[in-house]
C-alpha cells in the first residue's frame, strides 16, 4: 500500500480490510455493473440482511466508544439492505456503486473516499475514535453527524473523513477523483480474515473492471 493507515484505538474486535487504487475513471454506472448489482439486490430483498450475528458484531464495534448506533446512526450497510427490500435501492456513480455492491454482499459497512482529498498533501491515514466534539457535513444539504466515540477514518493528525454510518462530503468521490481509498469495517469475532480478504480481491477486481483502475492493491489492519 503507498497510502500508509493505522489503527490508532484499542479495540481487540476491530479488523479493517483496506483496498487502494489508482487512475480510476468516475462515470456512470455501466450495465454489466447495474445488473449485477440489481440481481444481488432482488435477492436482499426476501432476506433478512445483514444476518442477525453480523449485525450485532458490527453495532458492538461502532458502540464501543460510546457511539448510539441505531436509529438515523445505523450502519451504511443495514440503510443499503433497507433500501434493497423497500424497493428503491440507490445508484450513484461506478465507483460508489462498487463500494455499495461490496457492501450489500458482505453486510459489512464500508467508507469509498477520494484519497487525493483526504489526504490533501499527507500521505497517511488514522482508524480512531471521534472526539467530543467532532462533526462534519454528509450530505449537499448540509446536514452534519455527530461523530463522538464513533469509529472513523481521517486524516493523519488531521479531520475524520469517514466512518461506517456516513462519509464525510470533504472526500467523497467526483467526477474529478483519480485516486480512491475503500475502508472495509468488520468484527474479529464474526469475519474471518479469509473472507475479508475475499471482499477486498471482489473490490480490486470490480475497481479494475469497472473504473479502469490502473493498480488496485489490499491490505488488512492490523497486520
Amino acid at each position: 500500500m503507498r497510502t500508509r493507515v493505522t489503527i490508532d484505538l484499542e479495540n481487540p474486535d476491530l479488523v479493517v480490510g483496506i483496498v487502494e487504487a489508482r487512475a480510476v475513471s468516475i462515470r456512470e454506472t455501466p450495465p454489466e455493473l447495474r445488473m449485477t448489482i440489481e440481481r444481488l439486490v432482488e435477492i436482499r430483498r426476501g432476506e433478512d440482511f445483514p444476518p442477525p450475528e453480523r449485525r450485532t458484531a458490527v453495532r458492538k464495534l461502532l458502540r464501543a466508544g460510546g457511539f448510539h448506533a441505531s436509529g438515523r446512526n445505523k450502519p451504511a450497510s443495514e440503510y443499503l439492505a433497507a433500501r434493497a427490500r423497500a424497493g428503491d435501492y440507490p445508484f450513484h456513480s461506478n465507483v460508489v456503486d462498487i463500494g455499495n455492491c461490496i457492501s450489500l454482499r458482505s453486510g459489512l459497512p464500508i467508507s469509498v473516499l477520494d484519497l487525493d482529498r483526504a489526504l490533501e498533501g499527507g500521505d497517511s491515514l488514522s482508524i480512531r475514535l471521534g472526539t467530543e466534539h467532532e462533526s462534519y457535513v454528509f450530505n449537499p444539504a448540509g446536514q452534519e453527524i455527530r461523530l463522538r466515540g464513533l469509529l472513523c477514518v481521517a486524516r493523519a493528525n488531521g479531520p475524520a473523513l469517514g466512518n461506517p454510518v456516513k462519509d464525510s462530503m470533504g472526500s467523497k468521490v467526483t467526477p474529478e477523483t483519480r485516486r480512491v481509498i475503500g475502508v472495509i469495517y468488520a468484527s474479529r469475532a464474526n469475519a474471518p480474515l479469509q473472507e475479508i480478504d475475499g471482499h477486498l480481491l471482489e473490490f480490486a477486481r470490480l475497481l479494475r473492471e469497472h473504473a479502469s483502475a490502473e493498480e488496485a492493491e489490499t491490505a488488512i489492519l492490523p497486520e
